[in-house]
């Protein structure tokens, strides 16, 4: 799954490795970021029960953190209730400045073609 909120971008998969601490397979949530620090904002604005980072920095997300699929659920819900603002790719300018708005616009474009494209049988 990915995540576009307030505090940053994330994915959001089953771990595939155990989490002793927290679980087993299919209880455990690896959240991975892409920008360093967007799992420490996402710890202290949604998600107190998130682990702490680990950087993995040969990795296609180099930055991740585990937590349990109920803890992460909690999070969402908090990120929902948070949500104040009437255009998300204007929030986030305003926040993160346009260096990174630019590249959620891209993502926006890129699903914006999705609309025709798949509505016309290009794609599935």
């Amino acid at each position: 799954m990915w995540i576009f909120t307030k505090v940053g971008f994330f994915s959001a998969v089953e771990a595939a490795e155990p989490q002793p601490a927290l679980g087993g397979i299919g209880d455990v949530l690896s959240i991975r970021a892409r920008v360093e620090g967007d799992l420490d904002k996402l710890r202290a604005a949604y998600a107190p029960k998130l682990g702490p980072t680990i950087m993995l920095p040969n990795r296609d997300y180099p930055y991740r953190a585990y937590i349990t699929k109920e803890a992460f659920a909690e999070a969402l819900c908090r990120a929902s209730l948070d949500i104040d603002y009437g255009n998300f790719k204007s929030m986030i300018m305003e926040v993160f400045g346009l260096a990174r708005e630019l590249l959620y616009a891209k993502v926006w474009g890129v699903m914006n073609d999705a609309e025709a494209k798949l509505k016309s049988g290009k794609g599935r």
